[in-house]
């Protein structure tokens, strides 16, 4: 039995090894590039497992997404001034004739009734209405005459002589009236008649003309200010006496948004839904039923909600960086950073070290209404209005048409109406204890800040000026570990709907800041210098224009 097995496990084991040959002799025809792969190994030098699925591909796109339409909003509150309005109401006294003469009579055989109609504009705006009439000196004018307005009894009397006063109607009075004269019967006098003929019937009234009561504003709102609404106000300052005047009633597109006699002499504020609002044309009725109002500093202060803007994230495995400074690092100077060179093919208008390479030319920390004005020659007063936050040359100092005013921050003094982010010396006069930063920080802070942390001490490039604080920011000592290596590259290429109009915004990858301005439909940045090996975050935010993002790639090419 044992022999049998042994001669069954030697043809067995012959085929074993016959099969490990031909898979090397396999391998060994194969091509190098499949055998490499096949074997795990790679004769440049490149670890193979950067290139699992999952971990990265490169030459190959590692995010792409579709921002789409980010709005850009220069304000966080807009606000709509409107026109003063003036209420009031006129009231006339007017005589109207409605009839010559009417005559009446009731006999046992004989009965006579009279109509008379007249006509009353907008009757709801007529009081005191009176009516008036003489008795013909050839009639007998007796018995009980009756009157009826519009079917309703108003008088009846025996009249003697003449009316001792005028008959009111005010009651039941429609556009179109009708008025009936009859007299009662004689009872058992049948041998008699009762008879009255009237003569000059007129009626008498005053009537108030409302079309000076109310007044229509309009103010345009937005798509990209309607879709940020949080909440409005209204505001108006009416001119008054509380005692003469009726309530005030105040419409926004319609919705009644206040009703009540305000208060006169001072300054009205009337919060609204921000549903009330709509994008494009909205109208403001201000309404009164009775006196005289003027209305002024009317506004529409619609508050924005913050704008939030999109973050992409993605991730790069460690083994693309350096685990020591190395000797290749890209050292390129970047377009936008404040490191005192200017880039070849850099914008002076973006980039303030190429600004002020020409000696004429002056720079804005804070971004003017209009990209083309960060970076100009001031020859005149009225330039300095066009930078909120001073122009300045390479040494700090305003250009002489500027000296004074606000964004000086060399002439010891916070000019009124300054604010403090735009003027050092009014950062520190809210706050001697302040911290100023003299370039506008990476991180996007506030060039004022009431204090600072160790983590932003380097996010201002000139660093922060304190007068008292005790705060001072530490000297890094650490040396940074993770620096890409030099044999790849880390590409951001946004794509734009639209060609040939102005695209300009700001980036913030993994906190740092930089600026684009295109007029193309693409944009592309090495960003080597910004990323880490960890996760990363890209941050969109427009600067003066809406911006319409078709795709955002990062590449990473070997």
């Amino acid at each position: 039995m044992v022999q049998n097995r042994r001669a069954q496990a030697a043809p067995a084991s012959s085929l074993i090894i016959l099969i490990a040959v031909f898979v090397v002799l396999y391998i060994l025809l194969l091509p190098p590039d499949a055998r490499n792969a096949l074997l795990n190994d790679d004769p440049n030098g490149k670890d193979p497992s950067l290139d699992q699925p999952g971990i990265l591909d490169f030459n190959t796109t590692i995010l792409e997404v579709s921002p789409g339409r980010i709005d850009y909003l220069k304000f966080k509150e807009y606000s709509h001034p409107l026109p003063s309005v003036n209420l009031y109401s006129t009231t006339t006294a007017i005589e109207q004739e409605i009839a010559n003469s009417v005559y009446v009579k009731n006999g046992i055989f004989d009965k006579k009734i009279s109509n008379v109609t007249f006509m009353i504009d907008e009757p709801e705006n007529i009081n005191s209405v009176y009516l008036t009439f003489d008795l013909s000196q050839f009639r007998k004018n007796k018995g009980n005459l009756k009157i009826f307005l519009n079917d309703k009894l108003i008088f009846n009397k025996v009249v003697r002589d003449q009316l001792s006063e005028p008959i009111l109607i005010k009651d039941n009075l429609e556009r179109r009236n009708k008025l009936t004269f009859e007299v009662d019967g004689v009872g058992y006098k049948f041998w008699t008649t009762n008879e009255y003929e009237l003569d000059d019937l007129k009626i008498f009234f005053d009537a108030t003309d409302v079309s000076t009561q109310n007044s229509k504003n309009t103010f345009m709102v937005t798509e990209s200010e309607k879709y940020n609404l949080e909440l409005s106000k209204v505001k108006f300052s009416p001119d008054c006496s509380p005692r003469t005047v009726g309530r005030l009633n105040v419409y926004v597109n319609k919705i009644l948004v206040f009703s009540s006699v305000p208060d006169c002499g001072i300054l009205n504020l009337v919060e609204i839904s921000s549903s009330v609002i709509e994008a494009g044309t909205n109208q403001v009725i201000f309404e009164s039923d009775k006196g005289n109002y003027l209305i002024d500093h009317i506004e529409v202060v619609n508050e924005l909600q913050s704008m939030t803007y999109p973050t992409y994230y993605f991730d790069l495995p460690a083994k693309l960086f350096s685990e020591t400074i190395e000797e290749d690092i890209n050292n390129e100077a970047e377009c936008g950073e404040i490191d005192g060179e200017c880039p070849r093919g850099c914008d002076a208008d973006v980039d303030k070290d190429c600004c002020l390479l020409t000696t004429s030319n002056y720079w804005c920390d804070y971004q003017p209404y209009s990209l083309d004005d960060r970076c100009r020659a001031v020859s005149t007063q009225d330039h300095c209005s066009l930078c909120a936050s001073g122009y300045e040359d390479n040494r700090g100092y305003p250009p002489d048409e500027c000296e004074d005013l606000c964004g000086d921050d060399t002439d010891r003094d916070c000019p009124s109406g300054c604010s403090r982010y735009y003027d050092k010396d009014c950062c520190f006069e809210d706050d001697d204890e302040n911290f100023w930063c003299d370039d506008i920080p990476k991180f996007g802070l506030a060039t004022c800040k009431d204090a600072i942390t160790n983590d932003e001490c380097d996010a201002c490039y000139a660093d922060w000026e304190s007068d008292e604080s005790n705060f001072r920011c530490e000297e890094s000592t650490s040396v940074t570990d993770a620096i890409l290596k030099t044999k790849y590259d880390v590409q951001l290429t946004l794509k734009f709907t639209d060609d040939y109009e102005k695209k300009a915004g700001k980036i913030f990858i993994n906190g740092y800041q930089f600026h684009f301005f295109t007029y193309k439909d693409e944009y592309s940045r090495n960003i080597n210098n910004y990323i880490e090996d960890s996760t990363n975050s890209i941050k969109i935010e427009p600067d003066q224009t809406v911006l319409d993002i078709r795709s955002l790639t990062v590449k990473v090419d070997d």
